[in-house]
């Protein structure tokens, strides 16, 4: 079976939300956006028909694009989506029921945030006690030549990302792109070596070095 939907604009962000965290469906939804319009929109399929289950944009005034790829995460239970597209800015969008019972977009939020050379973002399964969040956001960013890690937690009932206790981690080696978070840590690759922290404090307990590997053909 094949089906079409019309997207006036480029597309930069194509993401799955799960809703059986919701209302127990087994099939996902599709959200995209778009980013020339600074739309999205959250795409269904029933009885054989592509549906618009919401849409609205993340369009923002209060400051400018970043110079990176705009980001797009939504966490391991589909409870919301994060955004960012412009500098010291993250937009998140809530993940609710309807009164139809079906999976659909809040407007959210949009919070200012002090990092701006954001190259990387994803969701941390670490929670505590300190604070009234949800989830915990991991952010990896460039400032002051150096590479930095540093992690929000998220306050729906506030509307607002709150800053954690856990120590900012901060490295003279750049090469890292992106941070991979587990059930009591997280693992961040450099070129040259891995370096492994533990939870609660991010305390480094491990350095894997390796060899880069050249691929001929």
């Amino acid at each position: 079976v094949r089906q079409e939907a019309d997207l006036f604009g480029k597309v930069c962000f194509l993401r799955s939300i799960s809703q059986k965290f919701h209302n127990g469906s087994e099939s996902d939804l599709l959200f995209v956006g778009v980013e020339n319009t600074f739309r999205f929109c959250l795409l269904g399929y029933s009885n054989g028909e592509v549906i618009t289950r919401c849409s609205g944009d993340f369009h923002e005034q209060i400051s400018f694009l970043t110079e990176h790829e705009p980001l797009c995460i939504i966490d391991d239970k589909s409870r919301f989506v994060a955004l960012h597209v412009y500098e010291h800015a993250m937009k998140i969008l809530p993940v609710i029921i309807s009164n139809h019972n079906e999976v659909i977009l809040q407007s959210g939020f949009t919070m200012r945030i002090e990092e701006s050379d954001i190259i990387h973002m994803g969701f941390v399964p670490y929670e505590t006690r300190d604070g009234n969040f949800v989830a915990s956001l991991g952010i990896l960013y460039l400032q002051d030549d150096k590479l930095n890690y540093k992690i929000y937690g998220v306050n729906f009932n506030d509307s607002k990302l709150v800053v954690t206790k856990l120590p900012t981690l901060s490295w003279e080696d750049t090469s890292a792109q992106f941070v991979i978070p587990f059930h009591n840590g997280i693992l961040v690759p450099f070129d040259t070596h891995a370096s492994l922290y533990s939870f609660p404090k991010l305390e480094q307990v491990a350095t894997v070095s390796y060899q880069q590997a050249m691929i001929t053909t």
